[in-house]
């Protein structure tokens, strides 16, 4: 009995370090993964690495891509020229000019809908203009469909679920789903994903980059030279042309010189 309960205790374990998250960590010019807490999982010794967004992701050794598994492990000969993310069990590369999909054993295979792609989600925000000025139509879901409409008085919209940031004589702020401005109009822009809901607004402030919650708070001030927007809970950041690395939501910084 004792023995199945420390079998079933290691399976579990195991289990747990595979399903941790990893998060490309930069040290020096190397890279590898580590945890939340900035522990080393995976030891930096790649040129570059991918965001593990399924249980296998591309790394990058000279100027060939392979895929490795969460445990380091690789699963395709590091051969590509190009690399792509898994998605639906296929990921798009290329070799000796050739581009095909494989599978996740690295064997081709037939590219299926959706491989490399993205999915669309609805948005309850939608745009009409009027006079040269920008308004929404907002859709509420209560008895059946209802529109109602915000004044068509913004110069730019980008929408993010139930907030939208919004551009004013060259200044952005961000409105709630009532038409209420929440965030001042401070910032030179504001912008978010064209895919997804929930996304942090990427905002400019002084020639630097930081980022909004999806209500408009500043969760990171801008201080970066450069930013992507958030994925899977981190996002890449550059202090310069040429170092970049990946931070966290509360602003951590997974890097060492």
């Amino acid at each position: 009995m004792i023995k199945l309960y420390l079998i079933i205790l290691t399976l579990f374990i195991s289990e747990l370090s595979f399903s941790q998250t990893l998060i490309p960590y930069r040290k020096g010019n190397k890279w590898g993964y580590s945890n939340n807490d900035k522990q080393i999982i995976i030891k930096p010794k790649y040129k570059e690495v991918g965001i593990f967004n399924d249980k296998i992701t591309w790394v990058k050794k000279g100027n060939k891509y392979g895929y490795i598994n969460r445990t380091g492990k690789l699963v395709t000969k590091i051969e590509f020229t190009k690399a792509s993310y898994f998605q639906f069990n296929r990921a798009k590369v290329s070799k000796k000019n050739e581009f095909f999909c494989i599978d996740n054993t690295g064997k081709k295979a037939n590219c299926i809908n959706g491989c490399n792609g993205a999915l669309s989600s609805f948005l309850e925000f939608q745009f009409y203009k009027k006079d040269e000025k920008i308004g929404l139509l907002k859709y509420t879901f209560s008895d059946g469909v209802k529109i109602d409409s915000l004044p068509a008085f913004w110069d730019a919209v980008q929408v993010n679920n139930y907030y939208a940031a919004v551009k004013q004589n060259s200044k952005w702020g961000v409105i709630n789903f009532e038409g209420e401005l929440v965030t001042e109009l401070i910032y030179d822009t504001i912008a978010s994903k064209e895919f997804g809901r929930g996304n942090f607004f990427k905002v400019k402030y002084q020639n630097k980059y930081g980022f909004l919650n999806e209500k408009g708070e500043e969760i990171i001030s801008p201080k970066y030279s450069k930013a992507d927007f958030f994925g899977y809970g981190i996002a890449k950041v550059w202090i310069n042309e040429k170092i970049w690395f990946y931070i966290d939501i509360k602003g951590q910084e997974f890097y060492e010189p």
